[in-house]
């Protein structure tokens, strides 16, 4: 599954509807608004709800279709493990300086 940031394409589309990364639902898009904030989903049950970006609900096409523009997303963990090996390999070449501190006493 793909996520799917315009949702004037999805009339018609079989989705999954999730919110901050958690499911929501699933169905098919009956309707959606002009500017793609607001769409409508028929569920199995034929139950219609609405659901807004506005309240970080997200698309994620379970077919794929024509037209459709993805954003390919990863995991958390991918994304934690890829920071980790970005910041190990930065840290690996940079130069090291050695310091010596003289802790003797002056008084």
């Amino acid at each position: 599954m793909r996520r799917i940031k315009d949702w004037t394409l999805l009339p018609g589309a079989s989705i999954e509807i999730r919110q901050q990364g958690s499911y929501v639902c699933s169905g098919y898009v009956d309707a959606v608004t002009d500017d793609g904030d607001i769409l409508w989903l028929i569920s199995p049950s034929n139950n219609r709800k609405l659901f807004e970006k506005a309240e970080f609900y997200e698309a994620w096409a379970i077919e794929d279709r024509d037209g459709f523009h993805y954003e390919v997303t990863k995991n958390q963990e991918h994304q934690k493990e890829t920071a980790l090996s970005f910041w190990r390999r930065d840290m690996e070449a940079r130069p090291r300086i050695a310091v010596a501190f003289d802790i003797r006493s002056t008084a």
